[in-house]
């Protein structure tokens, strides 16, 4: 009987002993969290909240929590300390969306502080004892004329005289339109067909001569430069006409087309010559393995312009045909 009655007593005295531990615990626990609540606030009045500063608020936490966790799983629900780190956490959370909403990829950022003190020493006011900014009206008055512009003013509002009316108009019905049917005879087709062929020919025979003078000026030039290539574009760029210019583009690559030129590059500059292939077989071979790099190129009014300013073009190295007249030819944009 005595040894039951001393057995309960030690499970008693252990019992008592735990408690004790877990209160101490607590205690310190709840403690440490007053302690980061504590400093947390104070650094919050103060304004001395960084971002490395939130990071070991966090750690801290993180560490405090991971004991808390560890009672929990212990069947020791500690309610009260589980309330202290979720206020902790809501402030730590706070802090660090105010911290990001701070944040600026710009090089400059907009402060309301600084920009209002930027104003009072634009204006130069005056600071009184109780840190007050008096400034005067006529510099107010004349700041808001300087910045007036920069806002739009308010639209004047205008009212009817009456309310609209609640009706839909009335449809207005659409006549079909009567077309009256002509018969065409057989011979006007004729000689409808006839004109187009007239005017294609010719438009072939023009693009023809062109290409042939424009082969003819490219020798010339050629032979004037001491027999090296030509620019492309002093070539090519009628100074004073810029259509003219794209049709000296246009003709121009027919001759490489038809391998009576070549273009070249120099120094990142297109450069052309004349060029002949023989016709015999081994002048045929020794080009016929040449590789054709066909390119599309863009000049719009003002590369022209620029164009012409850089190479001070004062003539153009391709003169115009006297047989085709200037009604004859495209549309061209005069430079005054």
């Amino acid at each position: 009987m005595a040894e039951n009655l001393s057995e309960e007593e030690g499970m008693e005295v252990d019992q008592i002993d735990e408690e004790e531990d877990i209160e101490r615990w607590r205690e310190s626990m709840s403690e440490q969290y007053s302690k980061k609540q504590t400093e947390l606030s104070a650094l919050e009045d103060e304004n001395k909240i960084t971002p490395n500063g939130l990071a070991e608020f966090m750690e801290d936490n993180d560490t405090l929590f991971v004991k808390l966790l560890k009672k929990n799983k212990e069947e020791k629900n500690e309610v009260a300390l589980s309330v202290k780190d979720a206020v902790i956490m809501n402030t730590l959370s706070r802090l660090c969306r105010e911290q990001t909403e701070l944040m600026s990829a710009n090089a400059i950022q907009f402060k309301h502080q600084e920009f209002a003190e930027r104003i009072i020493n634009k204006l130069q006011a005056v600071r009184t004892d109780d840190d007050q900014v008096q400034i005067k009206k006529k510099r107010l008055v004349a700041m808001g004329k300087a910045v007036s512009h920069c806002f739009q003013r308010a639209p004047n509002m205008t009212f009817l005289n009456g309310i609209l009316g609640h009706e839909p108009p009335e449809k207005k019905e659409r006549k079909p339109k009567e077309t009256s049917a002509k018969s065409t005879k057989a011979s006007e087709l004729k000689s409808t067909q006839a004109v187009v062929l007239e005017e294609a020919q010719t438009t072939g025979a023009q693009t023809e001569q062109m290409v042939a003078h424009a082969g003819r000026s490219l020798v010339s030039c050629f032979k004037s430069n001491g027999k090296k290539p030509v620019n492309f574009f002093k070539f090519v760029i009628d100074p004073s006409c810029f259509g003219k210019t794209i049709e000296n583009m246009f003709h121009v690559s027919f001759l490489v087309k038809e391998q009576k030129a070549k273009m070249l590059i120099e120094d990142g500059a297109p450069l052309i010559r004349p060029f002949k292939v023989k016709a015999t077989a081994e002048g045929v071979a020794a080009h016929g393995d040449d590789t054709r790099n066909q390119v599309v190129m863009n000049m719009c009014m003002s590369d022209w312009e620029r164009l012409v300013e850089a190479y001070d073009l004062q003539e153009a190295m391709i003169p115009p045909v006297p047989e085709i007249s200037s009604s004859q030819a495209g549309p061209s944009s005069r430079r005054d």
